[in-house]
């Protein structure tokens, strides 16, 4: 019944601790007051006691003992995946959330999570979550340069995954993907096909460059290449004809599609009228 400053003035000059605290009818206010004054020892007992009667506590129980519960307490028997996404969540000192994370390869996803760089990045290497990859993918070029360097690693080990389910990656990274040799050509068409609609005809132009489709640069100055018939090419060049960089593409030999495309005029060209 005591008034909380009292209480804690009182407990704090006892300078007692509890290595086995059982009392479960006390008000959460004082419980806080025992714990930041360090009287409920970190204990695999009083752990399991707190996680059963005050839950909505452990955490700040947890944040005033990190050291202890990371180092001497935890260990496989009583590690509880939930209990750690909360606490990576907290403040305390980033080495012991990576030691946390240690004690599990459970995917953790990083999305709206505000971790710090040095844990996101334990995660993406140790405990990726394979449903972060469309996001991390759109927005690469927010990352700073050692989260990109993993991103675009995930990107090659998750290549057909990009594929099946046709997601669309930031510029800079299709840029540095339909460049790497060590993905076939045929997958970083389709890498391609699937962010053409993002890209302008400039960037698009660079793309192609990259991957020498000399008959998709074609249509640019002109011509009326042929290009051979597939679903990626499909996507191609009905962009293409939506942004008005083809007058049309159409089914030419059954096997191949006939692309019309609009050029430049020739300046010495005899205007119609005077023929």
């Amino acid at each position: 019944a005591l008034e909380n400053e009292k209480y804690e003035r009182i407990l704090g000059a006892l300078k007692y601790v509890y290595n086995s605290f059982s009392f479960g009818s006390i008000d959460s206010d004082k419980i806080e007051i025992l714990i930041q004054l360090g009287i409920i020892t970190m204990t695999s007992d009083n752990l399991d006691f707190m996680r059963n009667n005050y839950p909505h506590l452990v955490l700040n129980f947890v944040e005033n003992n990190s050291k202890k519960y990371v180092e001497e307490i935890l260990d496989e028997d009583n590690f509880l995946l939930e209990e750690m996404l909360d606490v990576l969540k907290s403040n305390i000192e980033e080495e012991y959330k990576i030691k946390l994370l240690e004690f599990t390869d459970e995917p953790i996803s990083i999305i709206d999570k505000q971790y710090n760089i040095k844990v996101m990045e334990y995660i993406l290497r140790n405990n990726f979550d394979t449903n972060d990859l469309q996001h991390l993918l759109k927005n690469y070029e927010n990352w700073v340069p050692s989260t990109k360097e993993i991103i675009e690693l995930l990107g090659k080990q998750y290549v057909d995954d990009i594929i099946s389910n046709e997601y669309m990656l930031a510029y800079a990274l299709l840029i540095k993907m339909l460049g790497d040799k060590t993905i076939s050509y045929p997958k970083r068409f389709e890498i391609f096909s699937f962010s053409v609609m993002d890209l302008n005809k400039e960037q698009c132009k660079d793309c192609l460059e990259i991957l020498t489709a000399k008959e998709y640069l074609g249509v640019f100055v002109g011509k009326r290449p042929k290009i051979a018939i597939s679903e990626a090419s499909e996507r191609i060049l009905d962009v293409f004809q939506r942004r008005g960089w083809i007058s049309k593409y159409e089914v030419y030999k059954e096997k191949y599609y006939r692309v019309i495309g609009r050029g430049t005029q020739s300046k010495n060209k005899i205007p119609v009228e005077l023929l």
